[in-house]
């Protein structure tokens, strides 16, 4: 499970990885075997050169894990549908932590909308 979410670091150029949640990636991945021979492309390259390596050079099953796995980190997807989950941690997904800004459907206080956004990324705040 480290190595899955050292990978999903190297390829989402960093952010908080929630262990529970690379488990269930992990489990996602094993129900299918195309993406996880993709996955196991990309977990035996060393993991600064599966996030430099442009997608055009990879092998099919490799582009379509790694594709699997931004999917699952930024929107909480898997294979074009929701993870059973995605409600309770959409608050934390990457897609916020790469803009630097909590969920907009997180309320802070009122008006919290019109503060500048914070220059460090997002922690999960409900850990």
């Amino acid at each position: 499970m480290n190595q899955l979410i050292d990978l999903s670091r190297a390829l989402c150029g960093g952010g908080t990885f929630d262990p529970g949640r690379a488990e269930m990636l992990l489990d996602l991945f094993s129900a299918d075997k195309a993406l996880q021979g993709g996955l196991d492309t990309l977990l035996a390259e060393p993991f600064s050169q599966s996030a430099a390596t442009p997608v055009t050079e990879r092998s099919p099953g490799a582009r379509a894990a790694a594709e699997a796995i931004l999917m699952f980190w930024y929107a909480g997807v898997f294979k074009d549908a929701p993870v059973a989950d995605r409600s309770a941690v959409y608050a934390q997904l990457q897609a916020w932590q790469a803009m630097y800004t909590p969920a907009w459907t997180t309320c802070k206080l009122y008006g919290g909308w019109a503060d500048p956004p914070s220059l460090t990324p997002q922690s999960p705040e409900n850990p």
